[in-house]
């Protein structure tokens, strides 16, 4: 179980610290209205809840078949390879985050929204999201997917929370070079878990 958990926040920690929408969207909200990171994510995890259960329950009956296995294997591992290898790239570079002004949203609502529209999160889903869901399930079933997702979410809770925190203490971003040490170490595990689904 705890390799599940493990796997869940190593995975989930590497989507949402690459920069999109949410991650402009949290600052910018928190700039305008303190402390509300934990509630934006909140917005965030209602989302992925409705796409784990879509995947669990389309793909559980197909999680005994070997070629499906093998097709999962090599298309999530390489997505985290290449994920791993942006991360390292982005972390040679000095990432501007704009303040976005005057959102409408409330910051649940935000993280709902800002969730669908990012670009890279249906991609993720259908690419990573269900290799990691099919190991849960095959480890454990049901439960192994549950607790995955436990350990994803609290990846993703820590971070905003952090962003938030961070954003409302001090007005500005997190300093490049803590935030350059933390993708470039996931990058590596990234790169490391996808070349061991590949093998």
């Amino acid at each position: 179980m705890f390799y599940l958990l493990g796997l869940g926040f190593a995975v989930g920690l590497s989507g949402v610290l690459i920069p999109g929408p949410l991650l402009v969207y949290t600052i910018s909200e928190t700039l305008r209205k303190g402390f509300v990171g934990h509630i934006i994510i909140l917005g965030h995890i209602l989302v992925e809840v409705g796409i784990v259960a879509a995947l669990t329950l389309g793909l559980a009956a197909f999680i005994s078949s070997s070629t499906v296995q093998r097709v999962v294997g090599l298309a999530g591992g390489a997505a985290l390879l290449l994920t791993g290898f942006y991360l390292l790239r982005l972390s040679l570079k000095k990432v501007e985050i704009a303040k976005e002004p005057g959102a409408k949203y409330t910051p649940l609502l935000g993280g709902l929204v800002f969730t669908a529209l990012n670009p890279t999160f249906p991609a993720w889903w259908v690419s990573v999201g269900s290799l990691v869901v099919f190991e849960s399930l095959r480890v454990a079933g049901i439960f192994g997917v549950a607790v995955m997702m436990v350990g994803h979410w609290i990846g993703d809770v820590s971070w905003y929370s952090f962003v938030s925190f961070t954003a409302h203490k001090s007005d500005k971003f997190v300093g490049q070079s803590a935030y350059r040490a933390l993708i470039t170490g996931l990058g590596i595990v990234l790169i490391c878990i996808g070349l061991y689904f590949l093998l």
